[in-house]
């Protein structure tokens, strides 16, 4: 499970992001980063819209699955950062460890 200090969990951080940030879009999602120049570890939060499934076990699934890949890779991030990931709705047909290729390797592009 990723750590709360991983987290983002405020609305304001995540509007903050997603309006000052820089963003790059992939086939399944997209990612919003904040640079805020310090060494603070990086954080993270998770889009996943009623647009994507009305299930919300399929939400939630996306969303564990996304922050598990973040848990297992987060020692290769740079720090000082704070990136949303907003899902598209091919995502539900994405394997995970297609999923897990694509994230670190557009993570490693911030």
């Amino acid at each position: 499970m990723l750590a709360t200090a991983n987290r983002l969990t405020k609305k304001t951080d995540f509007e903050n992001v997603r309006q000052s940030g820089k963003f790059i879009s992939s086939k399944d999602f997209t990612i919003s980063f904040l640079n805020k120049k310090n060494n603070d570890i990086p954080r993270f939060g998770f889009i996943v819209s009623k647009k994507i499934s009305t299930s919300a076990v399929d939400r939630n699934r996306i969303k564990r699955v996304l922050r598990e890949t973040i848990r297992k890779n987060i020692d290769s991030m740079k720090v000082g950062y704070d990136i949303v990931i907003i899902v598209k709705p091919g995502i539900l047909h994405t394997p995970h460890g297609k999923l897990e290729k694509e994230i670190k390797d557009v993570i490693k592009n911030i």
